[in-house]
C-alpha cells in the first residue's frame, strides 16, 4: 500500500509539472499578444527564459505582499522580457555625474515650518496635471521630468492645460550638456529653455523617441520659463512644502531595480534603493498616506500600463529611501579649517607642514596628522590654532614613548583614544584620549622588519569598531596587515607578494579603508594609479577605478597617484587623487568619477585649488575634509 502512495504522489507530481508548464506556455502566449511583442527564433527564447525569471520574482513578491510582507505589488508588465541591467540601459537616462556644474550657487527654495499644510495632495484633482506619456526606448527621463513640471507650473498660472514638447529638449538642448536619449539632466533641460526663448507645444514639435536635429521654431513657443529654483539636498520636507504650495516638482529617484521595473500599484518601499545612485528623472505631482504608510505621489514616462496607470506611490519620511529630494554635489570653493590658508609653514600650533591624514572626533574636533612636524594635532573646527595631543609640540622626532618620527595616519574609537602609524619608528601606536604618552601596539620601536611581528613604513591605518580589529597598511612591504585585539603580530590579509600589478600583488600602498558591510578593503595602489578591492580571505584583488596595468591619467576614469580613500555609508567612494591636484567622487559600482574639488591638473593656492592631497573624509552630512597636503592646511568643501 506504501509504494502505491508513494507512486501516486509522483505521478501526482508530475501532472502539476506539466499542468505548470503548459500554464507558463499559455501566459507567455497571452503576454506577448497583449503587448505586441515579436521576436525571431532564437531572440524569443532568450526573452522567454528572462520572462519566467521575471514572472516567477512576481508571483514570490505578490505572494509574500499578500501575507503583508511588502506594501506593494509587481505586475509582468511590457518591460518583462527584460533584465533589469537592459531596463535601466535603456530608460533610465539622468545623468546624475551632470548636476554638480548644473546646481552651482543657484538659489534654493526656502520652506516655511509656519505653513500649515494638507494631509494629501494630488495636483491631478485640479485637472492641471497633463496624461501620462511614453518615452519609448530612449533614456529621455529628464525631458519628461522637466516637461512635466512646466506643463503644470502653465496650467496653475493660467488655467490652461496643454502638452509640450519633450522632443524639442532631447534634439536643442545638446550645448547645455543633455545627451538625448543617452541621457541628460532637469536643470539643464530648464536652462536651454530659459535661454532659447521657450518651448514649443507637443502638436508642433512631436515625440519622436529618437535624436533628430534641432528644428526649433522661436515662432511656435507656447511657455517660457523665466528662472528655477533647487530644492535643498535631502531635505523631504522642504519637497513636501513645494509640492503642496507651488506645484509638482521635477525629482530624480534611484529606479534600477527589478522590483520598480515590474511595479504594479501599493506603496514602494525597497530595502535596496538608493538615496544617491540616481539614474531616473520624474515628476512627483502630490503626497499622501496610505494604510499608514506616507508615500510620494510620482508621474512616470513609460505610459500608462506600467504601475498603477502610469504612477507609483513611492515610500516618504524613510530616511529619503530611493532619493526623491537628493542630489550629490559639493561647494567647489574651500575654506581652511587647520593651518595657514596662504600656506605658511611652521611649528607654530596654529600652522601644520604638510598634513597627512585626519579623522573626526568628538565635540566638532578634527585630529591631523602633521606629518613633517611629527606630531598630531588636534583642531576645534572654527578655531584659530591646534592643540599637539601626541609628540612633541615643538616638531622634534624622536623615537620613545613621547616622540614621534613621521606621523601618517590617525584613527579613533568612540572615545577619542587615538591609533595612529609612526611611519619611520615601523610602529602603530596607542594613545589614550588625554594621555602624555603612548604605548606600541603593532611593530618594534626602530626596527623595520617583514615578519608577521614588524613592520616597514606603516602608513594608512582603520579600525573595525565593533570587535577593535586593526588593518594597517605596511607600506613598504607592499601589504596589508590585520591585528586582531590585542595581538602582539599581525596576519597578512592583503598583498605580501612584493610590489608590482599582478592581481595577487600592492605597491606602496598608503591608503586605504575598511569597509564592514562587504568585509573588504578598499586599497588605494598608489603607482599603480588604481583602485582595488581586497575580501577578507580572498588571495587577488578585483579592480575597482583606474587601470589594471597601471596606466595614469587625467580622465575621469584614470587616476595619478591616489593616496587617501573613504567611503560614505551608501558605498561611494572619494578618492585624493594627489597627482591630478583633486579629489574624485565615484558611485558605488561605477569607475567614472566626477571632480568635486580641486581643479584636474592644476595646483594651486587658491580657495579651489589644491597641491597634492594626500587625504579625504566626510562627516555625516557628506562635507568633505582634504589635506591640502602640499599647500599645508586642511580644506573643508561643504555638501550642498
Amino acid at each position: 500500500m506504501q509504494s502505491i502512495l508513494v507512486l501516486t504522489l509522483v505521478v501526482l507530481a508530475f501532472s502539476c509539472t506539466l499542468a505548470r508548464k503548459e500554464t507558463v506556455k499559455q501566459q507567455w502566449s497571452l503576454w506577448k499578444n497583449a503587448h505586441n511583442k515579436r521576436y525571431s527564433n532564437n531572440e524569443e527564447h532568450l526573452r522567454r527564459a528572462i520572462w519566467t525569471s521575471n514572472l516567477k520574482i512576481v508571483e514570490e513578491h505578490n505572494l509574500q505582499a499578500d501575507l503583508g510582507v511588502h506594501t506593494y505589488w509587481l505586475g509582468m508588465n511590457k518591460y518583462a522580457d527584460l533584465t533589469v541591467d537592459e531596463f535601466v540601459k535603456v530608460l533610465n537616462g539622468f545623468n546624475s555625474t551632470m548636476q554638480k556644474e548644473h546646481s552651482q550657487n543657484r538659489q534654493k527654495f526656502t520652506s516655511d515650518p509656519n505653513i500649515e499644510l494638507p494631509d494629501t495632495v494630488d495636483w491631478r484633482d485640479k485637472g492641471d496635471v497633463v496624461h501620462v506619456k511614453d518615452q519609448g526606448q530612449c533614456g529621455s527621463c529628464w525631458a519628461f521630468s522637466a516637461v512635466g513640471s512646466i506643463e503644470t507650473a502653465y496650467a496653475i498660472k493660467t488655467g490652461k492645460l496643454v502638452s509640450l514638447s519633450e522632443q524639442q529638449l532631447v534634439d536643442c538642448s545638446g550645448p547645455f550638456g543633455n545627451m538625448g536619449c543617452q541621457g541628460g539632466l532637469m536643470d539643464a533641460a530648464f536652462e536651454y529653455i530659459e535661454k532659447a526663448g521657450g518651448i514649443e507645444a507637443e502638436d508642433a514639435y512631436p515625440y519622436r523617441a529618437v535624436g533628430k536635429t534641432c528644428v526649433f521654431n522661436t515662432s511656435d513657443v507656447v511657455v517660457k520659463v523665466c528662472g528655477f529654483t533647487d530644492i535643498a539636498s535631502k531635505d523631504e520636507a522642504a519637497l513636501q512644502q513645494a509640492v503642496a504650495t507651488i506645484g509638482p516638482i521635477s525629482v530624480a529617484i534611484d529606479a534600477g531595480h527589478t522590483s520598480f521595473q515590474l511595479y504594479k500599484n501599493g506603496v514602494y518601499s525597497e530595502p535596496a534603493c538608493s538615496p544617491t545612485q540616481l539614474d531616473h528623472g520624474v515628476l512627483a505631482i502630490g503626497y499622501g498616506t496610505d494604510s499608514g504608510k506616507d508615500y510620494w505621489l510620482v508621474k512616470n514616462s513609460w505610459g500608462v500600463s506600467w504601475g498603477d496607470e502610469g504612477y507609483i506611490k513611492m515610500t516618504r519620511n524613510k530616511n529619503n529611501q530611493c532619493a526623491a529630494s537628493i542630489l550629490y554635489r559639493w561647494n567647489t570653493t574651500g575654506i581652511t579649517v587647520a593651518g595657514a590658508s596662504n600656506g605658511s609653514t611652521g611649528t607654530a600650533d596654529n600652522l601644520l607642514l604638510n598634513p597627512y591624514g585626519t579623522a573626526l572626533g568628538s565635540s566638532d574636533s578634527l585630529y591631523i596628522a602633521d606629518f613633517n612636524n611629527n606630531r598630531i594635532q588636534k583642531w576645534m573646527i572654527n578655531a584659530s590654532n591646534g592643540t599637539t595631543v601626541a609628540g612633541l609640540s615643538n616638531a622634534t622626532a624622536g623615537a620613545s614613548s613621547i616622540a614621534l618620527n613621521i606621523p601618517v595616519s590617525v584613527v579613533l574609537d568612540s572615545n577619542d583614544n587615538m591609533y595612529f602609524t609612526d611611519r619611520n619608528n615601523h610602529r602603530v601606536v596607542y594613545w589614550a584620549n588625554g594621555a602624555s604618552s603612548g604605548t606600541t601596539i603593532a611593530g618594534i620601536l626602530g626596527t623595520p622588519g617583514s615578519t608577521n611581528d614588524t613592520l616597514c613604513g606603516p602608513c594608512g591605518i582603520a579600525r573595525d569598531s565593533s570587535t577593535g580589529t586593526l588593518y594597517i597598511a605596511d607600506t613598504f612591504n607592499h601589504r596589508i596587515m590585520q591585528y586582531l585585539l590585542n595581538a602582539s603580530s599581525g596576519t597578512v590579509v592583503a598583498g605580501g607578494n612584493g610590489p608590482g600589478s599582478n592581481i595577487t600583488q600592492l605597491a606602496f600602498p598608503y591608503g586605504f579603508t575598511f569597509d564592514s558591510p562587504s568585509n573588504s578593503l578598499f586599497i588605494a595602489n598608489y603607482p599603480n594609479n588604481n583602485i582595488v578591492r581586497w575580501v577578507l580571505g580572498a588571495s587577488s584583488w578585483t579592480l575597482v577605478i583606474g587601470s589594471p596595468t597601471g596606466l595614469s591619467g587625467s580622465t575621469s576614469t584614470l587616476l595619478n597617484n591616489p593616496v587617501g580613500i573613504t567611503l560614505d555609508p551608501m558605498g561611494n567612494i572619494y578618492v585624493a587623487d594627489s597627482g591630478n591636484h583633486r579629489i574624485q567622487f565615484f558611485f558605488a559600482g561605477q569607475s567614472n568619477g566626477t571632480t568635486i574639488a580641486g581643479v584636474t591638473g592644476s595646483s594651486g593656492i587658491s580657495q579651489s585649488q589644491l597641491n597634492y592631497p594626500y587625504w579625504v573624509i566626510v562627516d555625516n552630512q557628506l562635507n568633505l575634509y582634504v589635506s591640502d597636503t602640499s599647500n599645508n592646511r586642511v580644506q573643508f568643501f561643504s555638501h550642498s
